[in-house]
This record gives C-alpha cells, sequence and structure tokens, in this order.
C-alpha cells in the first residue's frame, strides 16, 4: 500500500466518522473531526464535501455566519469542478440557513440554483426537497399561492419515486397553508 492510498483511507474514515457523529448530533465532536479533515484534504472535491458537511454542522449549533463562510467556500469549488449533486444539496443547504437568519430573497436565489442543478442531473429526489425548501419560504413570505404550488410540486415528485413519508410530510405542509388560505 502507498502513503498516498493510506492517507486517502485516513481521510475518507475521518469523514465517515464526522458524518457518523453529525448524524447522531454529536456536533461539536463532528465539527472537530471536520476540522481535522480539512487539514488532510488534498482534493478539490474532498474539500468541497468536507466544507459543506462543516457548514452544515455550523448551522446545527446555530453558528451560522460561519455555516455561510463554509457554504460559500465549498460553492466556489463546486462551480470549479463537473456538476455534481454536490453543488445542488450546498445550495439547497444555503438556502435553509439564509431562510432560517431571515434573508429570504437570498434563500429563494439559492433555492433557484438548486433546482437548476437538480434539473441538469435529472435528480428528482433534489428537485423534490427543493421544491419543499422553496414553498417553506415562500409560505413565510405570505405568499400562499406560490407555497401551495411548491409544495404540490415537491408531493408529485415524492409520489413518483414512491417514497410515501416525504410526500405524507409535504401533503401536511401544504395542507396548512391551504388553511391560511381558507380553502
Amino acid at each position: 500500500r502507498s502513503q498516498t492510498g493510506e492517507r486517502n483511507a485516513v481521510l475518507l474514515s475521518s469523514v465517515q466518522l464526522a458524518d457518523s457523529l453529525h448524524g447522531t448530533a454529536s456536533y461539536d465532536e463532528a465539527l472537530n473531526v471536520y476540522t481535522k479533515a480539512l487539514a488532510a484534504v488534498d482534493s478539490a472535491h474532498g474539500r468541497a464535501e468536507c466544507l459543506a458537511n462543516r457548514g452544515s454542522t455550523y448551522w446545527r449549533l446555530g453558528r451560522f455566519s460561519e455555516a455561510l463562510q463554509d457554504m460559500r467556500e465549498s460553492l466556489t469549488i463546486w462551480k470549479r469542478l463537473p456538476v455534481q449533486s454536490g453543488l445542488g444539496n450546498v445550495f439547497s443547504n444555503l438556502g435553509l440557513v439564509l431562510w432560517e437568519i431571515g434573508e429570504y430573497d437570498d434563500s429563494l436565489n439559492a433555492f433557484q440554483n438548486a433546482a437548476a442543478v437538480m434539473r441538469d442531473l435529472g435528480n428528482r429526489r433534489g428537485l423534490a426537497f427543493v421544491a419543499n425548501n422553496s414553498a417553506l419560504v415562500e409560505g413565510t413570505l405570505g405568499d400562499y399561492h406560490a407555497s401551495a404550488r411548491s409544495f404540490e410540486r415537491a408531493a408529485a415528485l415524492f409520489d413518483i419515486l414512491e417514497d410515501r413519508l416525504s410526500a405524507g410530510r409535504v401533503r401536511t405542509n401544504s395542507a396548512r397553508i391551504y388553511l391560511k388560505l381558507g380553502n
């Protein structure tokens, strides 16, 4: 085994450990592991992914400025690579962070960018989540008709994917919007 192969294996293990820690809400530990992995990563793809994941961890910790910084740096790298779902995922997560801090126009713009990437890749699951997230922002802005349309688009995509749980969650959200519309 070459040194490079061993280094890549260690790095991959570190990122997987950080992802697992993030998944179990051990955000402080995940943050430490992502930060160490970033110091060792030597590929653009790996750096973009690690920054995106660390940004999501900062977000979960309520450290929004750091989350935005990592996500934006990740986007800069992703944009130089061949288009892939990682780019769309970062745009989508960026949109959620921006929504949470009240930057609604920028949030919708991020979701539009995410949708464009997901459409280019034919990623219907990604499109469904982006439509759902857009609907949340539209509802926050009081544009209930747009929100209802976006929720319906998301539900239809989840139906095609036979993801009944996600479709049900989206329909629950859309029902709240329809109530606000008096329907």
